[in-house]
């Protein structure tokens, strides 16, 4: 019996494994910093947390390199093998910070693994185990259960009827096709009794047998299993692994330029033609600059529809386009949404086998038979099944208060429409009609405020995710695993928040190269119903809301100019610049509000913010926090910051500006007539005189008039007299039509905004006679800073 033991959870956890090569299919090596930037590629990109580092031969010198830039990116790794060499050829597994082995043998009568399975057990690792189809008709079941348990070390079992990294010869007969499917069920259900977590990958639903249907994964399952490898990482992997090893790293190149916010058209167009073909691209390139100049003469898109009858023929049309590339007897079965069919993979395997109708009521989600699966959670896995104390008090106060206490507002299915759509309204619910795999969102629902509480059912239907969205920035979702679901988020007045579903915590879903989750929930929200992948068609009702304190919410007073700063390591001086505001003079700090970008944790704005709040309870204050991902991308985190931003005026600067003590004063006397307010030039202070403004002993409100006669360089009328993003002050509407470009970095992006303000607008306003005070930080910082300042 083995020592290992699986846990049964009420809700499973995502992927986070990544996969990198070493070789390829030809056994050719992958270059060492090719690798390495996979890892980066995983680690940033994919969004991972472990990665399987597939290692057919004894490549010793590499994993000195490998594991140092793991540890940089704080990624976990494994290693990944055919188990065709004895691991003595890498010495003991002890002294590499492996998280465990796969073992991916040829064959379960391989040479070396029970080697293998000794070396673990001596480096105190555990070992996933992976046996692939064929199977004679006279594979002793019991015996190879037997070797595996006694073993000891592995805690994982796949049986596999395929893998793109394992080449295995089809199943000859029928006959040997049905033995196969025999044995991997058969030595499913053993290992299983055994408490070791076993899997029947690749197999359709009616070859499973019924007591293993709770281990059956296909990929709608693989993508939804934390033992196995995400989607994106996994994909990847197995495009490139039959390509050359300069194809591979100029693709790992072309994936690594996308975790900047701008990606170049060729490179997107490009990366495909590199993984089939080592030459392709050039007929791309070729056949786009051919082609550019038709771009004017191409037909228009093709509207969606806009009424009921409409979009119930299109529904209509693409349920019969996904059925016609099923197998007739496909059509009609009980497992058709969860199935891959009989899919080219299953055709190469085992050719002359049909699929069998299973008859029955279709099973509504992919998780419904497998959520019940009692899994193993290694190292990494463990403590994200497990939820924080914060998570699981938050739960509970979410359930205390939306089963005892009324919701202080209703929205009405009549009151929100599905955006950029037709919306079918019926009467208590919308019906959602989707035609592609994207995501749809509602029109906005509210304009609310921490804490603040949303709860809607949806149902008739699935998607793959249902949620809440906040912006680009910021999207709450869950998986669907039934026909119908309660959602329910909670934020407390600190802007920490859980998701419920059916009354549950679940963990936000996220997606590849895109940190939708946020840390926090702050400031001024404006939440829409979030929905992914609808399968045609399904309904949403009337969403309910609980506001934390919905009478102070009515009284609060009108805003007439919001500063919106944004700052990523520049506590110190934001919080100078927090000070010139709240020293303001002949104007009543009631009208203003400060909305403050950052990324929680990388610094101490989050204490700044509190201790401000409590000094200056008069100022408003609002956070707008994003993933450290966004931390370097100052046009995006602008653009997004200004949706919670509730002025007619929107004042743009820099976490480094100080405002003269009337600078407030004089705009009131030419905003009424003005669309793009400038101050007139900035005084740029020494780095001693900024070090005594940060350490308190001066305080500019106070000796304003000196710092400006003081030491420092003074400008007037740079960049072309075009104003710039250390002070730009504009109407809110105009945000509507010029925005921030969004880059990976701000060289030239505030230039930029200001033309365009110009173009749009016409010229700025000058405060005349009113600079600001620019605090010195040691040179221009376009690209980020690592330091604090």
């Amino acid at each position: 019996m083995s020592l290992l033991r699986t846990v049964a959870a009420h809700e499973r956890i995502p992927p986070v494994r990544g996969l990198v090569l070493s070789e390829n299919s030809r056994n050719q090596p992958v270059d060492l910093v090719d690798i390495r930037r996979w890892l980066r590629v995983n680690h940033d990109l994919f969004k991972m947390e472990k990665v399987d580092l597939l290692f057919h031969r004894a490549r010793q010198p590499i994993l000195a390199s490998v594991f140092d830039m793991a540890e940089q990116l704080g990624l976990r790794v494994s290693l990944r093998t055919n188990a065709s060499f004895d691991p003595a050829e890498l010495g003991s597994l002890r002294d590499y910070p492996f998280l465990d082995v796969f073992l991916t043998p040829d064959s379960p009568d391989s040479p070396h693994l029970a080697a293998w399975f000794d070396a673990c057990r001596e480096a105190d690792l555990k070992a996933r185990l992976q046996i692939h189809a064929p199977f004679s008709a006279s594979f002793d079941v019991q015996a190879a259960s037997d070797r595996i348990a006694a073993a000891d070390v592995v805690a994982v079992v796949n049986i596999a009827l395929s893998d793109p990294f394992v080449m295995r010869p089809p199943c000859p007969t029928s006959v040997a096709a049905m033995d196969t499917f025999r044995v991997m069920n058969a030595l499913t259900r053993m290992l299983a009794a055994r408490d070791i977590e076993t899997n029947l990958v690749g197999l359709p639903f009616c070859h499973v047998e019924p007591d293993n249907l709770i281990r059956a994964a296909n990929s709608r399952q693989l993508l939804l299993d934390h033992q196995q490898y995400a989607r994106a990482a996994y994909e990847f992997a197995a495009k490139v692994f039959r390509c050359r090893p300069n194809a591979i790293g100029k693709a790992v190149m072309i994936l690594l330029g996308r975790n900047t916010m701008t990606t170049g058209y060729v490179d997107n167009k490009l990366l495909p033609w590199i993984v089939e073909g080592p030459y392709r691209h050039m007929v791309l390139l070729a056949l786009r600059k051919l082609t550019r100049p038709l771009r004017a003469i191409r037909g228009k898109p093709k509207p969606l529809p806009d009424n009921e009858t409409a979009c119930l023929r299109e529904v209509e049309r693409i349920r019969l386009k996904v059925e016609k590339n099923m197998e007739p007897a496909c059509r009609p079965c009980r497992f058709r949404r969860i199935c891959d069919y009989r899919s080219p993979t299953f055709i190469r395997m085992a050719p002359s086998v049909p699929v069998k109708t299973q008859e029955g009521d279709a099973v509504p989600a992919p998780m419904a038979y497998a959520a019940i699966q009692p899994k193993y959670y290694d190292a990494v896995d463990a403590p994200r099944l497990a939820f924080g104390d914060r998570y699981l008090a938050l739960a509970k106060e979410a359930h205390d208060l939306v089963m005892k206490q009324s919701p202080t507002r209703e929205i009405d299915s009549d009151h929100y429409d599905i955006e950029g759509q037709w919306t079918h309204h019926m009467p208590g619910g919308n019906r959602w009609h989707s035609f592609t795999n994207t995501e749809k969102l509602s029109t906005i629902l509210a304009r609310v405020s921490p804490p603040v509480t949303l709860s809607y059912t949806l149902g008739g239907g699935i998607a793959e995710f249902a949620g809440f969205s906040f912006g680009r920035h910021s999207k709450i979702v869950c998986p669907m695993e039934s026909y119908s679901h309660r959602l329910v988020l909670h934020v407390d007045a600190k802007g920490h928040y859980v998701l419920l579903r059916d009354d549950k915590p679940v963990r936000p879903a996220e997606f590849e190269g895109m940190p939708y989750a946020p840390p926090r929930l702050a400031g001024m929200l404006e939440p829409r119903i979030s929905l992914w992948n609808i399968d045609s068609s399904i309904v949403t009702q009337t969403v309910l809301l609980w506001e934390g304190d919905s009478a102070g919410a009515n009284e609060t007073p009108r805003i007439d100019y919001s500063v919106v700063i944004v700052s990523t390591r520049y506590a110190r001086r934001l919080q100078a610049v927090l000070l010139s505001i709240v020293h303001q003079r002949d104007i009543d700090l009631s009208r203003l509000e400060v909305v403050i970008g950052y990324v929680p944790g990388i610094d101490a704005t989050d204490d700044l913010i509190e201790s401000m709040r409590l000094a200056y309870p008069q100022l408003r204050i609002v956070r707008s926090p994003f993933d450290p991902a966004y931390a370097l991308s100052k046009g995006f985190l602008i653009n997004e910051s200004v949706r919670a931003a509730s002025g007619d005026w929107i004042i743009l600067l820099d976490s480094d500006i100080l405002f003269a003590p009337n600078w407030f004063s004089e705009m009131d006397k030419v905003a009424a007539d003005a669309f793009f307010i400038a101050p007139d030039g900035r005084k740029m202070l020494t780095a001693d005189t900024t070090a005594r403004i940060l350490l308190g002993e001066i305080e500019p409100w106070r000796d304003w008039d000196a710092l400006l006669a003081g030491a420092g360089e003074f400008r007037l009328r740079e960049a072309d007299g075009v104003p710039i993003g250390f002070c730009q002050c504009v109407r809110k509407e105009c945000l509507d039509k010029v925005k921030y470009v969004e880059l990976n970095h701000f060289e030239g992006a505030d230039w930029l905004f200001g033309f365009q303000m110009r173009k749009e607008f016409g010229a700025e306003v000058r405060l005349a006679g009113i600079p600001v005070l620019h605090l010195d930080h040691g040179g221009s910082q376009w690209y980020g800073t690592r330091k604090h300042r």
